[in-house]
């Protein structure tokens, strides 16, 4: 069975059947709502409607360095864990149903492994297309600007002792759209890799560790990072680079897929239904 076959039935079952409707509207109303936070805090720092870019800083921005143990950016973390708890059991479900049938069908065990990796690339596009139209609808009904610059003053003033630009808007809008997307995925193709040696909540106990930790460390060696704009070079000294981040992003998608393949090739199936 050609990958085109397989990528197909992925597509269909994996993101419009099994329950994933309800996942698409529990989405859309917590971004709502989120939106709605923002505009709060917006509004508290007195920067007028803002623009797109505002809503999304305040979203995905993360947080400077901290300054305390109880000081972390819980909306960013929701945000990335959510996708993730999102896109987990369906490889696991999959092999226990119509999916190893088709495995089977397809006598080739690496076509059936990238069939599911694109189905997750797809289906954390998806997720990240909910949350930026929610995103972009509530900013809009709130008569932001449509544009994803920065407000010069929104990071200072989102994070105490981080500089403020002079006059023209920050221009992160890789940061602030891209960046956040390629971790997420990342995250969630080592999430699958994982799986297929341990148990779903094991994995995502990684994946939980791994955002937790990059939170409070700002190192360039810890994914989360790149998903912070105010992490970002461009505001903070000594900070991530954008560069980095799409190269780290990449390894570690391309490592997860011809990992997973490899190991994939080795795995008890019948275990792994039970």
């Amino acid at each position: 069975m050609r990958l085109s076959s397989l990528l197909r039935f992925d597509l269909t079952v994996g993101l419009w059947r099994r329950g994933m409707w309800a996942k698409y509207l529990v989405w859309a109303a917590f971004l709502t709502l989120a939106s709605l936070e923002c505009s709060v805090r917006l509004r508290a720092l007195e920067l007028g409607p803002g623009t797109w870019g505002d809503y999304l800083l305040c979203l995905f921005g993360g947080m400077e360095p901290p300054r305390g143990l109880f000081q972390a950016p819980f909306l960013w973390l929701l945000l990335h864990l959510g996708i993730l708890f999102f896109t987990l059991p369906y490889l696991r479900g999959d092999l226990g149903d119509l999916g190893q049938q088709l495995l089977l069908r397809a006598g080739n065990r690496t076509t059936w492994w990238l069939s599911k990796c694109l189905w997750n690339a797809a289906a954390v596009v998806l997720f990240y297309l909910i949350a930026w139209a929610a995103v972009f609808l509530w900013a809009s009904l709130r008569g932001a600007a449509w544009t994803l610059a920065v407000s010069p003053a929104l990071p200072g003033l989102l994070a105490a002792g981080l500089p403020q630009a002079a006059g023209s808007p920050w221009g992160m809008a890789l940061e602030l759209t891209l960046l956040p997307l390629l971790v997420t995925l990342s995250l969630s193709l080592v999430q699958m890799l994982l799986c297929l040696i341990l148990r779903p909540a094991l994995s995502y106990v990684v994946s939980i560790v791994v955002m937790i930790v990059s939170a409070y460390c700002p190192s360039p060696l810890l994914l989360g990072n790149y998903a912070m704009a105010l992490r970002s070079g461009k505001v903070m000294e000594n900070g991530v680079s954008l560069g980095a981040g799409l190269l780290l992003t990449a390894a570690l998608m391309v490592l997860s897929a011809a990992l997973g393949a490899a190991l994939f090739r080795k795995t008890d199936i019948l275990q792994k239904e039970d």
